[in-house]
């Protein structure tokens, strides 16, 4: 058998026919061709500016046409071009149009993201995302990043009431107890560990797991955030407050007038108090208040507030109950919220308020 070397020209004409070169009116355009070998539904569009190297097309298109995109085509830039991401849907599919600029520094300029061309891991990673992150910031989303559904799905399983004593046990305690019934599941972060074994000092009996969760995580710096981290399912996360990242709150604002949800608190009465700490006050006013009356643990803690020994006076007079629990709260240098939990119950919350002391928030 006689074997013929292969034809150099024949070597050649297979490394080049993987491009094509398309003459057109003042500019030349590289078109590279991936079809075969395509992973991502990617067709990147490079704009080259005028003072790049003359060999940085053709290095940059072999470059990326190992990075599994559908095609990539190079052409010289134009007055109006900006890097960019644009979706369609094609069928059942989402297909991307990228759009990027090729500088006369040779580097390549994406969204939000140069890369040289040594950058060749990051590149494929940011390309491997671009599908992901471009679903992800096409929907519609609202507070803690999170679609409608996600929250109302978070919001319902934080809704039903607890139904055994919290005082005294600890978060974990606490924790164990309440993941037997969630439905989204919990991640406790590593510095959290040491602050949920300590015991919890309020009875949230017959709060909803939301704000009591959130109410016993908070009297020890900890704060209970729902979130989905891209390509892992939806979960709250229990973790050290961060003053400047949003979680879930202490209670809720009241949709309705506050006169509707509670009107004994706007029931006038003929009051005196003299020598009265301010929880010696509150207990006194228990009949009447006829609601749960939490107390913001961490905050006194942090201010050194001791409302058990806080003296109180008022002279006699005839007013609102709310406005005598708002007198006295603020010789106590406290200050009363009214807030509800998830199923709308009403409560009082005794803070200071403050850059710590969030207010109650509003429902999506």
């Amino acid at each position: 058998m006689v074997r013929f070397p292969a034809s150099p020209t024949a070597s050649l004409w297979l490394k080049i026919s993987r491009f094509l070169f398309i003459a057109t009116v003042g500019a030349s355009t590289w078109l590279y061709s991936a079809i075969a070998n395509a992973r991502l539904p990617i067709d990147l569009e490079v704009a080259i500016e005028a003072g790049a190297s003359l060999t940085a097309p053709q290095e940059w298109t072999m470059l990326l046409g190992k990075m599994g995109l559908a095609t990539v085509r190079m052409r010289k830039i134009r007055p109006k071009d900006q890097p960019k991401v644009a979706a369609h849907q094609i069928g059942s599919a989402a297909r991307y149009q990228v759009l990027a600029i090729l500088s006369r520094q040779n580097e390549l300029v994406l969204p939000k993201r140069r890369f040289l061309f040594r950058d060749q891991r990051a590149l494929q990673d940011y390309f491997q995302q671009l599908p992901l992150e471009t679903a992800h910031n096409q929907v519609p989303r609202g507070r803690f990043d999170l679609t409608e559904k996600q929250f109302r799905t978070v919001f319902a399983s934080l809704a039903p009431s607890i139904d055994f004593p919290t005082q005294s046990r600890t978060g974990d305690e606490l924790l164990a107890r309440l993941e037997k019934t969630l439905v989204v599941p919990v991640i406790r972060l590593p510095p959290t560990r040491e602050p949920l074994a300590l015991p919890v000092k309020t009875e949230l009996k017959g709060i909803s797991i939301g704000t009591a969760l959130a109410i016993a995580l908070r009297e020890h710096g900890l704060v209970l955030r729902p979130e989905q981290p891209r390509g892992k399912t939806l979960r709250l996360s229990i973790a050290v407050y961060e003053r400047e990242r949003d979680a879930w709150p202490t209670g809720w604002k009241s949709g309705k007038n506050i006169r509707l949800v509670a009107p004994q608190l706007f029931e006038k009465l003929t009051i005196e108090v003299n020598d009265y700490t301010f929880t010696q006050a509150l207990d006194a006013l228990e009949t009447r208040i006829q609601l749960p009356v939490v107390f913001d643990q961490w905050m006194l803690r942090k201010r050194k507030l001791v409302p058990e020994q806080a003296i109180i006076q008022m002279d006699r007079r005839k007013t609102y109950l709310k406005g005598v629990l708002d007198h006295l709260a603020s010789q106590a240098r406290l200050a009363t919220d009214f807030r509800v939990d998830e199923q709308g119950q009403p409560f009082l919350w005794i803070t200071q308020f403050g850059k710590d002391s969030p207010s109650a928030a509003v429902s999506q």
